[in-house]
């Protein structure tokens, strides 16, 4: 069974891993990343806290404090590529990250 979410045109394939846009050019999504994307896109519009992306996501064991940073990092990219800049996560300083989706 294919898992797939949408999210304003992009389509999110949790079990091939995939991202694709409607002009059907598709990126590979390393497992992290695709955990956090699930995990905001669950709650898109609302913030959601560092504590709460590192437990569910890492389990509560990051080796680095810079991985969650990075993996954010990498996910804008990934939207950028995809040419997508209706499609944004902000930082909230000292709490977490939001994913929000800009009306078009």
């Amino acid at each position: 069974m294919n898992h797939t979410i949408e999210l304003n045109g992009l389509i999110i394939d949790t079990d091939s891993r995939t991202i694709t846009n409607e002009q059907g050019n598709k990126i590979t999504l390393r497992p992290h990343l695709l955990s956090v994307l699930c995990l905001l896109t669950e709650n898109l519009g609302d913030p959601v806290s560092r504590e709460d992306i590192i437990d569910m996501c890492w389990e509560g064991e990051l080796t680095s404090p810079h991985i969650l940073a990075n993996v954010i990092y990498n996910l804008r990219n990934v939207f950028t590529r995809l040419r997508t800049p209706d499609i944004q996560i902000t930082t909230i300083t000292k709490f977490g990250y939001i994913l929000s989706v800009d009306p078009t």
